[in-house]
């Protein structure tokens, strides 16, 4: 767990998410895990709102981790700069 500035000028505390573990599962049955599919489609469908262009991001609670959003998203990317095509997410 480490906390980072983004360019929004809010300190989040990003926590990891982990959807299996390959020592102990196959990939496949990692990849069909109907919580990482629903994350998947979520990232994919952008089904998550924008905290970079909400205009309360600087004053809300929520946006201070991944863990969820305003939206009831868990985990959330909702002001990951990955989502909003800034950079290349790697997963």
């Amino acid at each position: 767990m480490h906390g980072f500035q983004t360019f929004a000028s809010v300190t989040r505390t990003i926590k990891e998410v982990i959807f299996g573990n390959l020592t102990k599962e196959h990939l496949l049955d990692i990849w069909r895990k109907p919580e990482y599919v629903k994350f998947r489609m979520s990232v994919y469908f952008f089904k998550m709102p924008s905290c970079f262009e909400c205009g309360l991001r600087e004053y809300c609670y929520i946006t201070t981790s991944n863990e969820s959003d305003c939206w009831g998203n868990v985990p959330t990317c909702a002001s990951c700069p990955y989502s909003h095509d800034v950079v290349r997410c790697p997963l």
